[in-house]
């Protein structure tokens, strides 16, 4: 990347596309991964420091698993956002282009 931005319409749209088609991949990563997790069953064993092993892990994973549920939520929306703000940029740079277009038209140019 060259560092430049690119804020036409189009570019963000697919920026946009680009970031909830990352975020579906993450949603289906993690639920991979919580089904995995899941496989294992209960590898504390069923003593009294394991128990408590097990309600610790139970407490912090859940805790993490709604961390990430609710981050990759919010980059599938941000890309739906990013998606619909190109197609409003590209929308105003038609009006604006024909507008002008119009004036030129009415002044002689």
């Amino acid at each position: 990347m060259d560092g430049s931005l690119d804020l036409r319409g189009e570019s963000i749209s697919q920026s946009g596309g680009a970031l909830t088609g990352s975020a579906q991949g993450m949603a289906g990563d993690l639920s991979a991964f919580t089904s995995s997790l899941s496989g294992y069953g209960n590898p504390f064993g069923d003593d009294d420091l394991g128990s408590v092993m097990q309600m610790i892990y139970s407490a912090v994973s859940e805790a993490a698993m709604e961390c990430f549920d609710g981050n990759t939520a919010e980059l599938g929306v941000a890309g739906g956002q990013l998606v619909e703000m190109g197609s409003e940029y590209l929308n105003t740079e038609q009006t604006n282009e024909a507008e002008f277009t119009t004036l030129r038209g009415e002044v002689g140019g």
